[in-house]
C-alpha cells in the first residue's frame, strides 16, 4: 500500500511538471497543443485521484488518522475541496472536448507525445494503440464518452511520463493497475510481488534539507 500511495505522488508530479514544460515552451507548435489538451485531462486526473489518495493514507495510520486534532482530517477535507474549485470533473472533461474541437491538432501532438515511450512496455504500447483507433472514431463528438475517454489519456500520458523517468516498479505496476484495470484501480492492490517496493518508499520519505 505504502508503494502504491509513493507511486502515485511521483506519477502525479511527474505529469504535472511535463506539462508545465509544455506551458513554459509554449512558442513551440507541439508543446502549445500539448498544453491546450493535457492541462484539462491532467488536472481531471489527478484532482479525483487525489481524495481517494488521501483516505487511504488515512487508513494506513488508522483510527488516529481520523481525530478532530489529527493533521490527516484537515489535509483529506482540503482534498476534498480540491476536486470541485480546481478539477471539476465535467468541466475539465467539456475543456478537453473544446480543445480538440476548437484545435484538431491537439489529438496527434497528444500521439506524437506518448509514441515516444514506444517500446518502453507492451503493455502501454497496447493501449496507445487501442486509444488511438477510439479517438479516430469518437473525436470528441460524444459528450457521454468524454470522462472515459480522459481517463484513459491521462493514465497513458502518466505512465509515458514515468517510462521517460526510468524510476523503479513504475512501468510494471502503472500498466497493471492503472491501465489495466487489475485491482480495479484500487490502491494497494498489485497483481504480482515486487522487489522494488522498498526502494519506491525510501525515494518517499521526506529528508531534511
Amino acid at each position: 500500500m505504502l508503494a502504491d500511495l509513493a507511486l502515485e505522488s511521483e506519477a502525479a508530479l511527474a505529469l504535472t511538471m511535463r506539462i508545465a514544460l509544455a506551458l513554459d515552451r509554449r512558442v513551440d507548435e507541439h508543446e502549445d497543443c500539448l498544453a491546450r489538451l493535457c492541462t484539462a485531462i491532467g488536472k481531471y486526473w489527478i484532482c479525483k485521484r487525489v481524495a481517494s489518495h488521501a483516505v487511504e493514507a488515512m487508513e494506513c495510520i488508522g483510527g488516529s488518522g481520523v481525530m478532530e486534532d489529527s493533521r490527516c482530517r484537515a489535509f483529506a477535507a482540503n482534498r476534498r475541496s480540491t476536486r470541485i474549485w480546481e478539477g471539476s470533473g465535467n468541466v475539465q472533461c467539456l475543456d478537453a472536448l473544446r480543445a480538440i474541437r476548437k484545435t484538431p491538432a491537439v489529438v496527434q501532438a497528444y500521439f506524437d507525445e506518448v509514441a515516444r515511450s514506444r517500446g518502453g512496455h507492451a503493455s502501454l504500447d497496447r493501449h496507445i494503440g487501442e486509444l488511438r483507433g477510439e479517438t479516430a472514431r469518437w473525436r470528441g463528438h460524444r459528450i457521454s464518452g468524454a470522462r472515459s475517454w480522459s481517463t484513459r489519456m491521462a493514465a497513458i500520458l502518466q505512465a509515458r511520463c514515468w517510462c521517460s523517468t526510468r524510476q523503479a516498479g513504475w512501468p510494471t505496476r502503472s500498466s497493471r493497475s492503472r491501465l489495466d484495470g487489475v485491482g480495479h484501480h484500487q490502491f494497494g492492490a498489485p497483481a504480482e510481488r515486487a522487489s522494488s517496493f522498498g526502494r519506491i518508499i525510501e525515494r518517499a520519505i521526506p529528508r531534511d534539507a
